[in-house]
């Protein structure tokens, strides 16, 4: 049980566009193509969502529903380890199969095709709050009492390419102390107005207009999500916000792991108390002895 404990630790630490035209993005599904002028590519920036199986860790959002298996494990296999640190791929692979549910305080990674506009990321946690702000994190799960609640955060741009996280990335990080609900329905989202580093709308991924359009998106994972991002629809007709303004989003349900932590904390504090014997003192210091037996 400790050794699980440990595992949780170290994860949880550790762990529109201007002209509309048809261009196939490889997935069969049609969407903005570019626009080209002298040479130059003007097409709004997209979101990033592909839902297929074979897709990469951040070819999507994390963390997103068909990350989360049936049994409530969270898919931790496909994380990056290019240079296959042995530490790493041990945390990786105990994660893979013990976790159950996503991080009620974990960042949110957020991929895009192209760099954004950084100057407006909230960079304090009021910021976040502001009733202008492009980029929220909210509870979607109607019959919460906590439904409608935005969380503070910061956020970050990776507009160039690290050990574990490819470029064009946004990291949310939720304001640690004050978690989400556990076993309940978030959702992260990003304006259109958020804007791309020239200053233009950032546009949906495929699949996201896809699932906001009342679709099912292309992709093994592409029915999951739809069910999953029906939460974020009826939040958004609750709360009145016009889903075409959203660019990017994630949805995922939150775990429980405050029932382990007390039963690991019970089954230790049910262990009877060391009983001292045959002591003997094998160093002796200004301040402590050392102790043996």
């Amino acid at each position: 049980m400790s050794r699980r404990f440990l595992t949780l630790v170290i994860i949880g630490v550790f762990l529109s566009a201007a002209l509309i035209a048809c261009e196939d993005d490889g997935t069969g599904a049609v969407g903005p193509s570019p626009v080209r002028t002298g040479g130059q590519d003007t097409a709004n920036v997209r979101s990033k969502m592909d839902l297929s199986a074979g897709a990469g860790f951040f070819d999507a959002p994390f963390p997103i529903e068909h990350m989360r298996r049936a049994d409530g494990t969270v898919r931790y296999a496909g994380f990056p380890n290019p240079e296959d640190n042995a530490v790493l791929d041990l945390y990786l692979r105990q994660a893979d199969g013990m976790t159950q549910g996503f991080s009620r305080a974990g960042s949110i990674y957020l991929p895009f095709e192209g760099a954004i506009d950084t100057s407006t990321l909230p960079s304090e946690f009021p910021d976040s709050l502001s009733e202008g702000a492009t980029i929220f994190l909210v509870n979607v799960q109607s019959d919460s009492a906590r439904y409608g609640e935005r969380l503070a955060f910061t956020a970050v741009f990776q507009d160039t390419a690290v050990t574990h996280i490819p470029k064009n990335v946004l990291k949310i990080l939720p304001f640690q102390g004050t978690p989400m609900e556990p076993e309940a329905m978030y959702a992260a989202v990003v304006l259109a107005t958020q804007n791309d580093a020239t200053g233009k709308p950032l546009a949906p991924s495929i699949a996201l207009q896809t699932m906001r359009d009342g679709g099912i998106p292309a992709g093994k994972y592409g029915e999951l999500n739809a069910e999953a991002f029906g939460y974020l629809w009826d939040y958004c007709e609750d709360f009145d916000i016009d889903p075409t303004r959203i660019a990017a989003a994630t949805v995922f349900r939150t775990g429980e792991f405050e029932s382990e932590m007390r039963a690991i904390r019970e089954a230790f504090a049910a262990w009877p108390d060391p009983a001292a014997s045959d002591l003997k003192v094998v160093s002796e210091y200004d301040t402590f002895y050392v102790v043996e037996g």
